[in-house]
C-alpha cells in the first residue's frame, strides 16, 4: 500500500521528508524556512512588494498596500482550495520574511507553475536558485506533479538563467502573451527532473 509521499525516500533524490506535528506544510532548505502565508505577514510582504526595484520584473511597478493585501489573500485562499501554494520565504539567519516562492495554478498553463520574489538585500546570494530547486523537489516528489512550468519576463536574464541552466527547464516560447507582455515560458517533466537532480529539503 502506498505510504504518505512525504515519508518516502524518493527516486532521484537524497531527501527524506518528515512532517512536523505542529507546523504542517512547513519545510526548509539550507538557508531558508518556507511556510504558508498568514494574515500577519501583510506588512512584511508589503516591505518587499512596495520596492519598485524588486517588482520591476514581476509587475513592472511596486504594489500598494491594498494590492499587497489582495495578493496575500489570494495566497491564503489558494492553499485552502488546492492544498498547496505560495510560501513565505524566511531567512534562517535573521528569522525575517524576505520574499515568497511556491507552486500555484492559474490560466496561463495546464501545469502547476512556480515563481519567486526575493527582497533586494538578498539578491546575488544564490537564494533564488535554492528556492527554485526546492519548488521542483516539492512539486515532483511531494505533490507528484507530472510537469511544472515557469514564466519570466524576456529581459529578466538572471531568472531565465536559473530556469534554463540551473534547473534544466525547456524553453517552450519567448512570445507567450500575458497581461499585455510577451513572456518566456519554460517547463520540465518529472521524468526529466528525476534523472538530473539531487537536492535536500526537510519537511517539518
Amino acid at each position: 500500500m502506498e505510504t504518505n509521499p512525504r515519508n518516502r525516500k524518493f527516486a532521484g533524490s537524497i531527501a527524506t521528508l518528515t512532517p512536523h506535528s505542529y507546523y504542517p506544510n512547513t519545510w526548509e532548505t539550507e538557508r531558508l524556512f518556507l511556510r504558508p502565508f498568514n494574515g500577519e505577514d501583510l506588512m512584511e510582504l508589503y516591505r518587499v512588494y512596495g520596492n519598485s526595484e524588486v517588482m520591476r520584473f514581476v509587475s513592472k511597478t511596486e504594489k500598494t498596500l491594498s494590492e499587497t493585501e489582495t495578493e496575500l489573500n489570494s495566497y491564503i485562499n489558494h492553499w485552502k482550495q488546492y492544498g498547496f501554494g505560495q510560501f513565505a520565504m524566511i531567512d534562517k539567519a535573521s528569522n525575517r520574511l524576505i520574499g515568497r516562492t511556491g507552486l500555484y495554478l492559474n490560466e496561463r498553463s495546464p501545469y502547476p507553475q512556480f515563481g519567486y520574489i526575493l527582497d533586494q538585500p538578498y539578491w546575488g546570494l544564490g537564494l533564488a536558485t535554492e528556492a527554485a530547486k526546492a519548488n521542483l523537489e516539492y512539486g515532483f516528489n511531494v505533490m507528484q506533479f507530472p510537469a511544472i512550468a515557469a514564466f519570466s519576463m524576456l529581459e529578466n536574464q538572471a531568472s531565465r538563467k536559473i530556469l534554463s541552466q540551473k534547473l534544466g527547464m525547456q524553453l517552450l516560447t519567448e512570445s507567450f502573451p500575458y497581461l499585455g507582455l510577451k513572456m518566456a515560458y519554460y517547463a520540465i517533466q518529472r521524468s526529466q527532473y528525476l534523472t538530473q537532480f539531487t537536492f535536500v529539503i526537510n519537511l517539518y
